[in-house]
């Protein structure tokens, strides 16, 4: 595990995605950012829980539409059994229903996937919403 010249540890982030080529896509760009430490892929959600808490995640880069277990119910397990993650929806829906319904079971922040979102963005957001150790 590799920290930064001033000790701190990096960021851990799951991503959960049933598409593979984006999870794949997004695990190479957020890995390029020496802060962020990408530990764990999942493609449904009860994998993303069983990850997240395997892997000790900080932070768990969700989408909601997943086969088996939808993000939904995927964030709301895992802040169940692990109340100190934090959880960012990265989805393809737009409406605000989703967002408010991914706020309402415990996601820390939302984000839509393609339009004018960039995945800079997503960055900010992992960075912004990291537990204070690591900063």
């Amino acid at each position: 595990m590799p920290a930064d010249l001033f000790g701190a540890q990096p960021i851990r982030v799951v991503i959960a995605d049933d598409e593979r080529l984006f999870a794949d896509a997004l695990c190479l760009y957020l890995q390029r950012e020496p802060q962020i430490e990408v530990v764990a892929t999942a493609a449904d959600g009860d994998e993303a829980v069983d990850v997240a808490l395997h892997n000790d995640a900080d932070i768990v880069v969700m989408d909601l539409g997943m086969p088996r277990v939808d993000g939904l119910e995927a964030t709301r397990r895992l802040l169940t059994l692990r109340p100190s993650a934090r959880v960012i929806v990265l989805t393809g829906r737009t409406s605000d229903e989703a967002e408010g319904e991914a706020l309402l079971a415990g996601a820390a922040g939302f984000l839509t996937k393609g339009g004018d979102v960039e995945a800079d963005a997503l960055v900010a957001a992992i960075l912004r919403l990291a537990p204070a150790r690591h900063h």
